[in-house]
This record gives C-alpha cells, structure tokens and sequence, in this order.
C-alpha cells in the first residue's frame, strides 16, 4: 500500500536503523523482502550502473528494472543495456518511453531540450517514471554520496513522497565501484573509455572539462544538475503531488499532457546531427530470454 506522509517516516527510521551498517546487496535484500512484488529498480544503465545491477541479478535478477529511453540516449548506451541484460541474466528490464501525443503537440521539432531544459525533463523522464511507479511501494536507485552536490548527504532510505527510496550504493566511493568492477568482471560503458564520467541525454552530456567532478559533463555550464526523478516527490499522475523540479504551474500543465502514455508509439524523428538513434515503441520488457522488447 503506498504510504501516507507519518506512516513513511515510520518506516524510514525502522530501515535506516536496521540497514546502517549493511551491505549493497543486504539493503536490496531488505526491500525486497519487505515489499514482496512491489519494489522496482530505476537505472540509467549508464557509467557506473553495471555494479548496482550486479547487486541486483545476485539477490533477485527478476526484480522490475525501470529504463528511461528519453529517445535522445546515445545508441552506445542502448547497446550497454542489451549487454547487461544477457550479462547479468536480469529477466524484467522495462524501457520506458514518452507519450507521443505528448512529443508531437510540444516538441515536434525536437528542440525543447535547447529551450526549456527542465520542461523536457518533464516530458521525456519525470512523468513517464512517475506513471510506471504507481503499482510500487519502494524503488532502488544508484545514486552515490562521492558524487557531490546535491547527493552529498544522501541517506540509504528516504520517503518518495508516498513510496520510500533506497540507496544501496550510498556510501560506496569511485575507488571502491572500481574494485567491483574488476574483481567481478563487469562490462564498462562505452563512452567511459572516450572519457565521459556520467552519460545521460545526448544535448545534455559532455566530456566533463575538469575531474572535480565525475557529473561535471550533466548540463554544463547550466545551473541544473539533475533532471529531476530522484527529487522527493516525484510527480505522479492522480496524486496531486508536483516534483520541485518544476517552476511555477508546469507541472500542472505537463500533467495533462500524459493520459494517453501507453498508446502506441510513432517513429522517432531523427535528429540530423545524430543518425541512428531508433525509436523504441511504447513501454516495453526486454528479458534475456528473448533478447527482444515485447508488449
């Protein structure tokens, strides 16, 4: 059942006390258990997400992995899931794509992200993620305290608005992904290796100019740094709640935009500057069984 305001601080304090001292893979553990059927994992499989998902496949690979497709990932980043998939044996990895209706009335021309960053945001990632959520009590993300910024003081269970959000990763430093890495074997990101330190959207991803930080190429030279889906709480459709990330009334707005998401998708329109990229059509499951996306 999804959690009121009290009865989520309730729970947060019995798991941050429980979980303090524990292991990446004793945090899923714990959720997992406790919210049988109703715990999903959000990843980006992205630079570092190979480590979280390892935790992942050990505990339960059949565990629902929710993928954002903003439609503007690198294609790299699209093999890396596949490979991942096979890798790790995960069983229930769901891409989750935009509205279409939503892309063709505000941003046929595919340039929002270049005017209103937070707005595509919106469109592409918050929305959709919130909608995909609502059958789940609790998600897992990746998220890690070395990071800086805003995640600097991350705890390992918060309140999601009304569902609670782990950080099983929370205290692991770069050092430390790195020895997880090469002890297990785990396949790199593509683009680590061309020296990118975070990968997320492609208007929105650059090499990172210095190694201050390893977020440094998100938004750069812009006054945002994250697009939104970690920030408590996250809007979700029905709810009335409104994810900060949003000024003013947009989230109003950008809520009606999105009662038809799991209509059939129309082709992606390719960006000229970045060919090859494919549509992924609707919401889709990708197993290893199969090796393809189904309905």
């Amino acid at each position: 059942m999804l959690l009121n305001s009290a009865q989520g601080q309730r729970d947060v304090g019995f798991f941050a006390e429980r979980l303090a001292q524990a292991s990446p893979q004793e945090i899923i553990e714990a959720a997992a258990s406790a919210m049988p059927d109703r715990l999903a994992v959000v990843s980006s499989f992205g630079i570092e997400s190979a480590v979280l998902l390892k935790f992942v496949a050990d505990v339960k690979p059949s565990l629902p992995i929710l993928f954002l497709d903003t439609l503007w990932l690198f294609k790299e980043t699209l093999s890396y899931r596949d490979l991942l998939i096979a890798r790790l044996g995960l069983t229930d990895v769901r891409t989750i794509t935009p509205s279409p209706s939503a892309l063709a009335v505000h941003d046929s021309k595919r340039d929002l992200c270049f005017r209103d960053r937070d707005a595509c945001c919106g469109i592409r990632k918050i929305i959709p993620l919130g909608k995909e959520l609502e059958p789940f009590d609790g998600w897992v993300s990746g998220r890690k305290r070395y990071h800086g910024g805003e995640r600097a003081e991350i705890a390992i269970v918060e309140t999601g608005g009304i569902r609670l959000k782990f950080n099983p990763l929370a205290h692991l430093t770069s050092a430390e992904l790195n020895v997880i890495f090469e002890t297990t074997g785990l396949p790199r990101h593509p683009l680590e290796a061309l020296g990118y330190g975070s990968v997320g959207c492609i208007p929105c991803t650059s090499r990172p100019a210095s190694s201050k930080s390893v977020r440094s190429g998100r938004w750069s030279g812009l006054a945002k740094t994250e697009c939104g889906i970690l920030a408590a709480p996250i809007f979700q459709i029905g709810t009335g709640l409104i994810n900060p990330v949003f000024r003013d009334d947009r989230a109003t707005k950008l809520g009606g935009y999105f009662e038809d998401s799991n209509e059939n998708s129309t082709p992606r329109i390719s960006h000229p500057d970045f060919a090859g990229h494919r549509r992924n059509g609707g919401n889709q499951h990708i197993s290893r069984d199969s090796g393809q996306s189904g309905g």
